[in-house]
């Protein structure tokens, strides 16, 4: 009995082992599939216009400091953006890719003022400087159907789709200037910026990033990192 009970637990040990390689087997087959579906995706996501500048941009959501890495379509750093610990709102400084060389800020105000009849329940006022000047403000406005912002400068208008996952910056003849399209990752989501003139780079980065921080506070920001038990 001895004997049998002996090769019965060795020939069920090997069929575990046989069932633990071929559920690794395939879960490395579902991880390769899913990379070969992202790589195909932006691959299409470059093709679509060659002659305008892409972007990619995605935060690091496991930092108490925001930080932000945007990258262009070799895959190059571009951009370094990092947040302020100890502010109450979003206060981002934008390096170049370096990391050494300021370039601009966003800055959320403390106090948004909108009017007694306006629908927008939460309003958010982002300041945006470069090279340590004003230039404008990108503003949250509301709207029952769709996202929609007041930029101050460049007569440019922002429409978003009701998620917050699809940005369309618009000039005042409706022409666009820049698409930014979310793409939900299980760690860190990225967006896919599309931008018609290489000339707005900067200041679309700089629209991008006041849209992506006013859909959610920096407290929850901070609070969700704590949380983790996340070391900065």
């Amino acid at each position: 009995m001895g004997i049998f009970k002996g090769l019965t637990e060795l020939i069920a040990g090997d069929g575990l082992i046989d069932l633990t390689d071929k559920a690794i087997k395939g879960l490395d087959k579902a991880i390769a599939a899913r990379e070969k579906k992202i790589e195909e995706k932006i691959q299409s996501f470059l093709e679509a216009n060659p002659d305008h500048c892409h972007l990619f941009a995605s935060q690091v959501r496991n930092k108490l400091k925001e930080t932000y890495y945007i990258y262009d379509h070799q895959k190059e750093a571009r951009y370094l953006i990092k947040g302020e610990l100890l502010s109450l709102k979003h206060h981002l400084h934008v390096y170049d890719a370096s990391g050494k060389t300021e370039l601009a800020t966003v800055t959320e105000k403390l106090i948004a003022i909108r009017s007694p009849f306006s629908v927008d329940s939460n309003p958010k006022d982002f300041v945006i400087e470069v090279g340590g000047k004003p230039v404008g403000k990108v503003k949250t406005k509301g709207s029952f159907t769709k996202q929609k912002f007041d930029i101050t400068f460049n007569d440019w208008t922002v429409i978003g789709d009701v998620f917050g996952k699809e940005y369309k910056v618009l000039d005042k003849n409706k022409n666009i200037i820049m698409v930014a399209s979310k793409q939900y990752a299980y760690i860190n989501d990225t967006y896919y910026v599309d931008i018609t003139n290489p000339k707005d780079e900067l200041y679309c980065v700089l629209i991008l990033l006041a849209l992506d921080a006013s859909t959610t506070t920096k407290s929850d920001e901070t609070k969700k990192a704590i949380k983790k038990k996340i070391r900065f």
